[in-house]
């Protein structure tokens, strides 16, 4: 079908490089756009008939007596091979015969150009739309998969990654890099920009569910090689946060939320930063600061703050280093005996062992924990 705003933009396009009488009908034999607006909406009976006999063109004589129909040349315009309405060359037909041809390709040129040119706009509208539920509504899922297969996506598994940048880059160069380093395997993926200058990829997960936790960087990190290889070349400062793997659109927005924790919660000297290694912060983070307030308020009152101090930097560098002595030492700038024995200190002070009793171990960690919320 012929769009009547669309006819009325190429008549306004052509009245500004040529003078000729022109007039753009539709499938019915209406007139939509002219450059003589008197004869819009009147009825053009061969255009009528070049629609329905399916005629390429048809000239009229200045003698002929045709509804609404002045002397000139009638030719079908045709849009992916399909006539969609008729072109009208107003004058006489010797003379405009040899710039019709040239006309109508013009015409059916710009109706390509500016039916694809709002198909994107449409699609891109679409896009925003459907990201916007994706991320932020409560919507059915049965509408949420309609609004994605409508846009080309499948409801599959995939992982969220986000990307943000110290400086201005070029988004759309970055995004190319990943999809040009992904190739096939990332027909699936769908990227987002952000007006705050961030790269949102939910990346299709097809591998097998066996193994994920032992795999699923080696995944991520070959899916990213080329734009990783990009910024290292370029000095781009980045930080990539990865986070949960989901199943269902309906849930993918729980994944990009742990994302923005990442993002916000973890500070560490790594560009990749990958949601399940702080899952155990996180829950944390979950729980109302009052329900731990509840249970170690009456501890952190009576410790001193020299103790509290001590307690907060050992313990969370045991914490942040899977309780490695000689890492954690290394993290402290201390020698290792030096921390066993601030570390048998702190076991004498509270009376648990976290280096050799696992449920110790969780409570010294929620008290670092608490610890660390207070200050």
């Amino acid at each position: 079908m012929l769009d009547v705003e669309l006819a009325e933009k190429i008549i306004e396009k052509l009245t500004e490089c040529t003078d000729y009488n022109i007039n753009i009908m539709n499938e019915r034999g209406i007139i939509v756009a002219s450059t003589d607006k008197s004869r819009v909406g009147t009825f053009h009976e061969v255009a009528f008939e070049i629609i329905n006999k399916k005629l390429d063109f048809k000239e009229v004589e200045a003698e002929d007596t045709f509804l609404g129909t002045k002397a000139g040349i009638n030719m079908a315009l045709e849009y992916k091979r399909d006539v969609i309405g008729v072109l009208g060359l107003t004058g006489e037909i010797e003379k405009i015969r040899p710039v019709v041809i040239v006309i109508k390709k013009m015409v059916e040129t710009m109706l390509e150009y500016e039916t694809q040119k709002e198909d994107a706009l449409k699609r891109r509208t679409d896009k925003e739309h459907f990201i916007n539920c994706l991320l932020y509504e409560d919507i059915n899922k049965r509408e949420l998969h309609n609004m994605a297969q409508a846009l080309g996506y499948s409801d599959v598994t995939r992982v969220p990654i986000l990307i943000s940048f110290s400086d201005s880059v070029n988004l759309k160069e970055m995004s190319e890099k990943i999809k040009g380093g992904a190739g096939r395997s990332g027909r699936e993926d769908i990227f987002v920009t952000s007006r705050d200058g961030k790269i949102l990829i939910f990346k299709s997960y097809t591998e097998p569910i066996e193994g994920f936790f032992e795999n699923y960087k080696y995944v991520i990190g070959e899916y990213l090689g080329r734009f990783l290889r990009h910024v290292a070349e370029n000095e781009i400062d980045c930080k990539i946060c990865v986070g949960s793997l989901q199943a269902s659109m309906a849930h993918y927005k729980y994944g990009y939320q742990h994302c923005l924790w990442l993002e916000k919660s973890v500070s560490v000297p790594k560009r990749s930063i990958f949601f399940y290694d702080y899952l155990d912060e996180y829950l944390k983070h979950q729980l109302p600061f009052m329900e731990l307030h509840k249970v170690f308020d009456v501890f952190a009152e009576r410790y001193t703050d020299e103790f509290k101090k001590m307690y907060t930097e050992h313990i969370g560098a045991l914490y942040e280093n899977n309780y490695s002595m000689q890492e954690s030492s290394k993290r402290l700038y201390i020698h290792k005996n030096t921390l066993a024995f601030r570390l048998d200190k702190i076991k004498n002070q509270l009376g648990l062992n976290p280096m050799q009793n696992a449920r110790d171990r969780e409570l010294v960690n929620y008290f670092y924990y608490y610890l660390r919320q207070l200050s």
